[in-house]
């Protein structure tokens, strides 16, 4: 049986893990720009995936993803967890151009 999951071939963002850290530290929280997109995937929506096409027997190539979302939004939610985090935004570009929002509706 060959089946495949497509998880994008840049390196799965860093964004909340760097996000949180710095909020969980008493840092500011800075954001370049802010309109960037990025996929937020989890282990365990990896895991779904692979249980749903096993059992729907679903071959192919798709991107599988938790959801997009905005660097802005992604700030705003760690905020919402640690409401006395503050969010410096910026519209300095920062060296990291990526921007992608991902469609998953072959998954989904």
């Amino acid at each position: 049986m060959e089946w495949a999951i497509r998880i994008l071939e840049y390196q799965l963002d860093l964004v909340v893990n760097t996000l949180t850290r710095k909020a969980a530290e008493g840092q500011s929280l800075t954001v370049f720009g802010g309109e960037q997109w990025r996929l937020l995937l989890h282990v365990k929506d990896v895991a779904k995936a692979i249980v749903f096409c096993l059992e729907k027997a679903i071959y192919g190539l798709f991107n599988c993803l938790y959801d997009n979302y905005k660097m802005n939004e992604m700030a705003e939610m760690i905020k919402r967890g640690i409401p006395n985090d503050t969010i410096q935004r910026t519209d300095i570009s920062f060296e990291d151009f990526r921007n992608y929002r991902v469609n998953n509706q072959k998954y989904d």
